[in-house]
């Protein structure tokens, strides 16, 4: 064993799960990757589920065994891709499913007939047990006179298969409508095979704005990226699925008892929170629009001057102000990570929504959008301080419920009529 990488570590309802990435080496000195899903149990438990992941397991890797326990740990390591909801894609898997279809792929410059598959490097990006899976595809196609043209893909394999045919016409319909904007772009879907719930998508080039945002002149990029999301907004086409002020609440309720169990002395701020959340007001003359659904800065991506958003999965019609939420929450947590310090982050905040309210007709109420900046505080940042075992989630969580609070209190005092600069009485 040459080397282990440690990610995704979380805090699950049934304990601790992370990924973990061995390089090993054959006998002959070839060096090989091998991803397992570590889960820890209790020790009067780990036992059996070591047994029952045993039995379930049907994959052998490259190296090593399916299933190992690591009992000083009560930790079982079940071997990538056995999954005990998904019969998920291997490297393999897709290298063939591109070799048969490769002359349908959009190649820039390849002829369509008589291609073939001569590489293609097949990497986990993400891999989320039992839900989907992320792979990226880089290789080239051979085509007359041995011709060598690249190719670069994402993947994505998801276990409720609809999903995948809802991702790629959605992805076709709003890449369509972007194609001829300005402002920026989705990534072009190729193709969905139902069969393994499957979309095939271009990788798009560049950084993320989380890391490229130091290189760049913020105050101008951080108003680009809010006309980006206005002009997703103002996509003219409905989308399934609608994000409901119901679903909205739940979702907080659920974030808040995770909260709760891990961190007790939070109980009453999250009682208070969840209190002002269910008596006030989410909806308003402002129409449904096309969401993002998980719109952050790790989802921009910035290449050459030029923004592009990723991560779409959660496309789904809702108020807008769920995006600008979502977007304005991620940036504290940008902060409480010294990424920036709390004035990068204002200014982040003011360009964003100045951008954004450039580019859409309608008029935001200030405290629709505090609400909402407030549920997503609680439902993704404290949710995640806890569950990705951040250092010092007390204080963190503390802070972001102190803000969550305080933005909930504006928004109950702020009259139908209130500016809407009101928000940055509390978000400043």
């Amino acid at each position: 064993m040459d080397q282990v990488r440690l990610s995704r570590p979380r805090h699950t309802s049934q304990g601790f799960s992370v990924l973990v990435t061995l390089s090993l080496s054959r006998f002959d000195g070839e060096v090989v990757e091998q991803t397992y899903l570590g889960h820890q149990f209790e020790t009067n438990a780990v036992r059996a589920e070591f047994d029952s992941a045993l039995e379930r397991a049907r994959i052998v890797p490259p190296l090593g065994r399916p299933v190992t326990l690591v009992p000083e740990a009560n930790l079982v390591l079940v071997a990538f891709p056995n999954d005990r909801r998904m019969n998920l894609m291997t490297e393999r898997d897709l290298r063939a499913w591109l070799a048969a279809r490769a002359n349908d792929l959009p190649i820039d410059g390849c002829p369509a007939q008589g291609r073939t598959l001569t590489e293609a490097r097949i990497q986990i990006l993400r891999y989320v047990p039992g839900q989907r899976l992320t792979l990226r595809a880089r290789g080239f196609i051979e085509g007359e006179h041995e011709a060598r043209y690249p190719f670069a893909f994402i993947a994505k394999q998801f276990r409720k298969k609809k999903q995948a045919r809802e991702l790629f016409n959605n992805l076709r319909a709003v890449a369509a409508h972007l194609a001829s904007s300005p402002v920026g772009a989705v990534p072009r879907p190729i193709a969905c095979d139902e069969d393994l719930g499957m979309v095939l998508m271009e990788e798009l080039c560049g950084s993320d704005l989380e890391q490229a945002l130091p290189s760049l002149e913020v105050r101008t990029a951080m108003h680009e990226v809010g006309q980006l999301l206005a002009a997703l907004h103002r996509v003219p086409l409905p989308v399934p699925g609608t994000l409901s002020s119901q679903e909205h609440l739940a979702d907080i309720r659920a974030s808040c008892e995770v909260v709760r169990e891990a961190l007790p002395a939070a109980a009453p701020q999250l009682e208070r929170c969840l209190t002002m959340c269910v008596t006030g007001g989410w909806g308003d003359e402002v129409p449904a629009v096309v969401l993002h659904g998980a719109c952050r800065p790790k989802h921009v991506l910035v290449h050459e001057g030029k923004l592009a958003f990723v991560d779409l999965d959660g496309m789904r019609m809702g108020h807008p102000a769920y995006d600008l939420g979502h977007f304005l929450s991620a940036l504290y947590y940008l902060e409480d990570g010294d990424r920036f310090d709390a004035t990068v982050r204002s200014i982040c905040s003011r360009c964003f929504i100045e951008g954004y309210l450039a580019g859409v007709p309608w008029k935001l109420s200030p405290a629709i959008v505090l609400r909402h900046v407030a549920a997503l505080l609680i439902h993704k940042q404290a949710r995640k301080y806890v569950l990705h075992m951040d250092d010092h989630p007390e204080q963190k969580v503390d802070r972001v419920l102190g803000l969550a609070e305080a933005a909930l209190v504006c928004a109950s005092q702020l009259g139908e009529h209130a500016p809407f600069d009101a928000i940055w009485r509390v978000l400043d």
